[in-house]
């Protein structure tokens, strides 16, 4: 807590920290969880919620917080692309959620899941959005993505 009792640190329920602020999106449930709205539709059964951007030295940490509006009969696989202003791809993470921890099968309905990727950059290779969205490995088909405008892709850009 700060010293006018504000909360900055809170553990989930499945004790994972997140640090939170006074521009945080709150989950009713249990505790603030992003500093960036996306409010996304993947498929019919997950939303990405919002996201954070923490910039370090040669990486940068791309938080994402998804829902599930109801149980996933598929394992979905994140993709996390950096892209620069001319379209080119500079840095890429491909990985199950949570590092492969907690597949989008195991999420309840209604739960929210932070999922955390770390992309490498250097000033040579660096990109000012990210492209993510999910897909099925075995087939390799991307979930449809439907935006906060309800514009229709399979993917969902957010401003670095």
């Amino acid at each position: 807590y700060t010293a006018d009792g504000d909360i900055v640190y809170e553990i989930n329920p499945y004790g994972s920290g997140l640090f939170t602020s006074q521009e945080s999106l709150s989950d009713s449930r249990w505790q603030p969880i992003a500093q960036r709205r996306v409010a996304a539709l993947l498929g019919s059964n997950i939303t990405l919620l919002g996201y954070e951007v923490h910039e370090e030295r040669e990486s940068v940490t791309l938080s994402l917080y998804w829902q599930a509006r109801e149980r996933a009969t598929e394992s979905y696989t994140v993709f996390v692309h950096l892209v620069d202003g001319s379209g080119n791809m500079t840095a890429q993470a491909d990985s199950l959620p949570d590092e492969g921890r907690y597949l989008t099968t195991a999420w309840r309905q209604g739960e929210v899941v932070r999922d955390v990727h770390r992309l490498p950059v250097s000033e040579s290779h660096s990109g000012d959005h990210f492209v993510v969205g999910m897909y099925l490995l075995k087939t390799m088909e991307r979930l449809p993505a439907v935006n906060s405008a309800g514009e229709l892709s399979d993917r969902v850009i957010l401003p670095r």
